[in-house]
């Protein structure tokens, strides 16, 4: 019996010592709201090596999904990488809206052949 209760109450130590990590963890975080993936990336980043504790733990602490703190971008990192015009944007939107509708009989008369 004494076995038992000594063995019920080290789980609940370890569930108490948990608990106050992740307390301890929530407060050191910023007070800012994390609203971009890179903030959330970053503050993941800071408990882990500040408590020495999984990504697993830190994502669940903070509330982050673990997908969203793996995803590295690809895209190139300044915009002169996308196009050495800076009007080129403006102008492909402007061919765009441009650009004559299909009437609708003649879709009609596509489909009916």
């Amino acid at each position: 019996m004494v076995k038992l209760l000594t063995n019920e109450n080290a789980k609940l130590k370890k569930l108490l010592a948990e608990a106050m990590l992740d307390n301890t963890m929530l407060k050191d975080r910023n007070s800012k709201k994390m609203v971009t993936p890179v903030a959330k990336r970053q503050a993941v980043a800071h408990l882990c090596v500040r408590f020495e504790v999984s990504r697993r733990q830190a994502c669940a602490v903070i509330g982050v999904d673990r997908t969203s703190v793996r995803y590295r971008s690809v895209r190139p990192r300044s915009a002169c990488h996308r196009s050495q015009d800076p009007c080129a944007d403006d102008r492909r939107h402007l061919q765009a809206s441009l650009r004559p509708s299909i009437p609708a009989s003649a879709i009609e008369a596509r489909m009916s052949c």
